[in-house]
């Protein structure tokens, strides 16, 4: 295999500095999504409560129809080609619609410095990984197409297994330490929320 140099970036249409953070956000992503999709199953870690009421409504009602796990589901597979470096556009087509939930809940649920900003960079990182990969997706807006064929398999410059690897053992251990960073600020935020639904209203008490 190849290296990421910057002779091969810019015969693909990329500076080597646009690869290098392709690369980043691709194992970034990948590892988050890797992590917290076998997390649901294998119970490394707590998973972070929904910080409003609306968005533990909406994770227990996921949750009591099985639909979450299939969430999982799919964040583990994604999650996994994305940081195998294979059916990268597959896995970006795929993880796109739970990314899209996911700002959902942060940006209209959940909201706050934390949940906006998580929300923000999940926005830009996804764009990058789309951009970064235009060449397969570019094709399925062709209003009139003509004939199948099988153009549009380019792909970024190659990693050696030495850079692969630090990216994959980088791009998990990212994620699961802000994970675990943020994890509190959310607990914390989900107590307040929930003790503050249980005071009682005093309009709303019996009068005699």
């Amino acid at each position: 295999m190849g290296s990421i140099a910057s002779a091969s970036g810019a015969q693909d249409g990329f500076g080597r500095p646009f690869v290098l953070a392709a690369y980043a956000v691709q194992f970034f992503f990948g590892g988050w999504f890797f992590y917290n999709g076998l997390n649901y199953f294998l119970h490394f870690t707590p998973a972070p409560p929904g910080s409003s009421p609306l968005s533990r409504e909406l994770i227990g009602a996921l949750e009591h129809t099985g639909l979450f796990a299939v969430v999982k589901a799919v964040e583990l597979v994604a999650g996994a080609l994305l940081l195998a470096n294979r059916f990268v556009p597959l896995a970006i087509a795929v993880a796109a619609p739970v990314s899209f939930a996911i700002v959902w809940v942060m940006l209209a649920m959940n909201g706050g410095t934390v949940g906006v900003t998580v929300g923000v960079l999940i926005v830009v990182f996804t764009a990058i990984l789309a951009f970064a990969r235009l060449s397969s997706f570019l094709p399925m807006l062709a209003f009139d197409d003509s004939k199948p064929r099988r153009t549009g398999f380019a792909r970024l410059p190659a990693l050696t297994p030495v850079v692969h690897t630090v990216g994959i053992v980088l791009g998990i251990a990212a994620p699961v330490a802000i994970e675990l960073a943020t994890m509190a600020h959310f607990q914390s935020v989900a107590r307040h929320s929930m003790a503050a639904q249980s005071v009682p209203d005093p309009a709303k008490r019996d009068t005699p």
